[in-house]
């Protein structure tokens, strides 16, 4: 947990610094690039420590086949709601037909998603862990502790940038 919370606290300081140094030095492509390699290595890694248990064939097939439609529901739950929140505010939010019918769909995606994995024995994603008390109250407050720290990290820039635009035009009125 400590090398995770170092990651945590450290990428936001370290990611805009390094960041805007490969594009100012070389290009915003590089920052894409930049991880090439390390995909490798984790894929690499992967290969070389996570073991796969054997099942029999039939079993192995159904159980793959079952989470491939499951991991497409949790995909179009995600897909749906990450273009709904990055392109709302430039549609005017709810307003938008596409947005109500792409909420419908995010929705509805998302039930199936979380009915289908409480009622199997082997989830995609386990939810069940939610039962402890504990760790539910802890999961929704780092998320929570998440939110807060990401949205300042996102509004930041955007603030500091429109306020540098008002002391830009009241120093051209002087």
């Amino acid at each position: 947990m400590a090398v995770f919370g170092l990651g945590v606290v450290v990428a936001p300081i370290i990611g805009p610094v390094l960041g805007g140094w490969i594009t100012d030095s070389y290009s915003w492509r590089w920052i894409f690039y930049i991880n090439i390699p390390i995909g490798i290595v984790a894929v690499l890694m992967s290969q070389a420590f996570v073991e796969d248990h054997p099942t029999p064939c039939r079993t192995r097939a159904k159980r793959r086949s079952d989470r491939l439609y499951r991991l497409r529901v949790m995909a179009i739950w995600l897909a749906t709601l990450q273009v709904i929140l990055d392109r709302g505010q430039q549609d005017d939010w709810i307003n938008a037909a596409w947005i109500r019918w792409a909420s419908g769909i995010s929705l509805a995606s998302m039930v199936v998603f979380i009915v289908w994995e409480l009622r199997i024995s082997h989830p995609l994603v386990n939810l069940r862990v939610l039962s402890n008390r504990n760790f539910a109250t802890g999961t929704l407050l780092i998320t929570i502790v998440g939110v807060v720290l990401y949205s300042t990290t996102a509004l930041l820039p955007l603030f500091l940038q429109s306020l540098m635009v008002i002391l830009h035009s009241t120093a051209a009125w002087r």
